[in-house]
């Protein structure tokens, strides 16, 4: 049997001192409530993704109207309704109270509120609007440890 050497595709701060920006996605793919799980499966088929941010619209006091994350869609949420897929949307499978974290945040906090809340993944979002700007998985956590020797 062949022992493959690790490779690493970036250097990075070790795992004591990352900051959530040092290991997150800065991309997030979103869907409204409605949208079919069927047609979510596709898209993190498609885009090779483990989750799928549900955004909610909401309306502030001057009447603005925005989107918030309120949700996740994860390939677990997938497994959980896989028979009856054709049936259900993403509102009716979401994790609702999902971890939204900000980009300057310790990783170290972070991971260990991801264990608490039994959650693979949390929203990054900037701190003033709550806008999601990325997403933090643990294969992302997973890399800071693996490469992290900064």
């Amino acid at each position: 049997m062949e022992t493959l050497a690790p490779t690493g595709s970036y250097l990075t701060p070790n795992f004591e001192h990352a900051r959530v920006s040092d290991a997150m996605c800065p991309r997030v793919l979103t869907c409204d409530p409605q949208t079919t799980m069927v047609t979510v499966a596709q898209r993190m088929a498609g885009e090779h993704v483990h989750a799928i941010v549900v955004l909610r619209e909401t309306v502030d006091m001057e009447g603005v109207v925005g989107h918030r994350p309120w949700g996740i869609v994860s390939d677990r949420d997938l497994l959980r309704c896989a028979t009856v897929i054709d049936d259900r949307v993403a509102d009716d499978v979401a994790m609702g109270g999902v971890l939204l974290v900000h980009p300057d945040d310790r990783l170290t906090d972070v991971a260990e509120r991801m264990l608490d809340q039994h959650t693979s993944h949390a929203i990054v979002v900037e701190p003033r609007t709550d806008r999601p700007v990325g997403v933090l998985s643990t294969l992302d956590i997973a890399g800071i440890l693996g490469w992290g020797r900064g």
